[in-house]
């Protein structure tokens, strides 16, 4: 039921006055009571809006944390990842380094080798050459005799100690010299020279098979 509609007019000259301060509704219970209702309903859905914006931006926060966290993460293990391989590469690079260090002194050995062969094999001709004076050096194309060199002293011959003494004393065919025929003076003394004899002697080599034999009788 409607109320009986009334005016009231504001006090003149009041600092309070706004546009609709002279304008009066006349409104129902049952209307003020659905608007009183009306108001409380969106000033709740307010604050839930208000609730949920602000847990969305809280949310938000957290997952750029969680994002920021995660990237520094990566980042972290991305630079691990690097420092790893730059260590292996540079083990990588120290081995080989190593390798070859121990290859080239493998290598300076090996050739210190052929060069002490070689001094060993042709420095012996130079050095004789040298201490043979320079007449031995003109000619470089003739061989090089074998055997006693001119000029040099022999280590003489060789004593066969070892081998059994055996005495002959032998007397002269003919006291006449075999050129002239005159007659020879006999000399104080007696001459005595030796002789190396190598004795020959051939033989025969019996070669039995026990094996056979047995393997025969059985």
């Amino acid at each position: 039921m409607l109320g009986a509609p009334f005016t009231q007019t504001p006090v003149q000259g009041s600092c309070l006055e706004k546009p609709f301060d002279q304008v009066w509704v006349m409104l129902s219970k049952r209307e003020h009571i659905q608007l009183v209702m009306d108001a409380k309903y969106w000033k709740t859905a307010h604050q839930r809006a208000v609730a949920r914006e602000q847990w969305l931006e809280l949310q938000k926060h957290q997952l750029l944390a969680s994002l920021a966290r995660y990237k520094a993460k990566l980042r972290g293990e991305f630079e691990q990842a690097q420092d790893l391989q730059r260590q292996s590469h540079q083990q990588q690079l120290q081995q080989g380094a190593q390798q070859r260090a121990d290859l080239q002194a493998q290598l300076n050995e090996a050739l210190a080798q052929v060069r002490d062969l070689r001094q060993r094999v042709f420095g012996r001709k130079s050095e004789r050459s040298k201490a043979g004076g320079q007449a031995q050096s003109k000619d470089c194309h003739t061989p090089k005799p074998r055997g006693q060199q001119r000029g040099r002293h022999g280590h003489g011959r060789t004593t066969q100690a070892e081998l059994p003494l055996r005495h002959e004393t032998r007397d002269l065919a003919s006291a006449l010299c075999p050129k002239r025929g005159l007659d020879l003076q006999a000399l104080c003394g007696v001459e005595d020279s030796r002789v190396v004899e190598i004795e020959v002697k051939a033989y025969a080599h019996d070669h039995n098979c026990r094996w056979l034999a047995w393997r025969g009788v059985r």
